[in-house]
């Protein structure tokens, strides 16, 4: 548990000009920071702390149904300790976002969003290699489609949820 929330606060503390920037771009009206900040807080401590427990959840069935060996305790080792060692990569995006928010570039947020998407290609293979590690896999392969495999499948419910509704 130390592991999660010690990346949730460098995450947190990391993303803070992403979010401000992202509301400062979507925003009409006066910029509301403080309701930016306590928001993105609940996000990073709560929200992301159970989810990164479903995840590393789903990714262990995902495993056991390729033929891993490991337990959900190592899944979870796998996602905590990945998360805590890839948090400080956030800070590199981070402070670009905080340029584009000092200097309201728009040029600058859009290399902030790509350095964003790298820190997350970065965060997945990562997590693939200490999946793999943990359930006992010969290469990391299997342990992607582990990862990616229950997340498809439960966007696809998601979405077929949403469908089923008439829409958004």
């Amino acid at each position: 548990m130390f592991f999660v929330l010690f990346a949730s606060i460098i995450a947190l503390v990391a993303g803070i000009p992403a979010a401000i920037n992202g509301e400062r771009l979507a925003a009409e009206g006066p910029l509301d920071i403080q309701g930016v900040v306590t928001s993105w807080m609940l996000t990073s401590l709560m929200f992301m702390v159970l989810a990164r427990y479903v995840l590393s959840m789903l990714s262990r069935w995902g495993a056991k149904s390729l033929g891993g060996t490991g337990t959900h305790l190592g899944a979870r080792y796998a996602q905590f300790w990945t998360a805590l060692v890839v948090s400080p990569i956030l800070f590199f995006p981070g402070g670009m976002h905080l340029a584009a928010l000092i200097t309201t570039s728009d040029m600058l947020y859009g290399i902030a969003q790509g350095m964003d998407l790298g820190a997350q290609i970065i965060f997945l293979a990562f997590w693939a290699e200490a999946l793999a590690e943990s359930e006992g896999f010969e290469s990391r392969w299997p342990a992607i489609a582990a990862i990616f495999g229950p997340l498809v499948v439960l966007f696809g419910l998601a979405s077929a949820a949403i469908w089923l509704r008439g829409g958004i």
